[in-house]
């Protein structure tokens, strides 16, 4: 995903590379570098409620999860928010 942000340095064009990795249901992560401080698992609703309300998510994080509903159906071309998503996931980069 590209995307880019306001930095106070100027614009920033950044890119994440985005995997999905399926596991267990029984698979429980853990911390082994410091940088997690908790995990959660949570219902797909609780997740939206959160990135639509808070600013709980980096905010690299939430175009990841807004990315992922897309993906798997839950944001679809029927919410009022959807085709701006879209187009704003797929802007051209500034480059000099």
């Amino acid at each position: 995903m590209s995307y880019r942000c306001e930095r106070p340095d100027g614009l920033k064009n950044d890119h994440l590379y985005i995997y999905d990795l399926y596991l267990d249901e029984s698979f429980i992560p853990q911390n082994m570098d410091g940088e997690v401080e908790e995990f959660y698992l949570w219902p797909i609703e609780k997740v939206i409620d959160r990135i639509t309300k808070t600013d709980d998510f980096k905010y690299n994080v939430s175009l990841v999860l807004i990315h992922f509903l897309i993906r798997e159906g839950y944001l679809t071309p029927d919410d009022d928010i959807y085709s701006d998503l879209i187009e704003g996931m797929h802007r051209q980069a500034i480059t000099s």
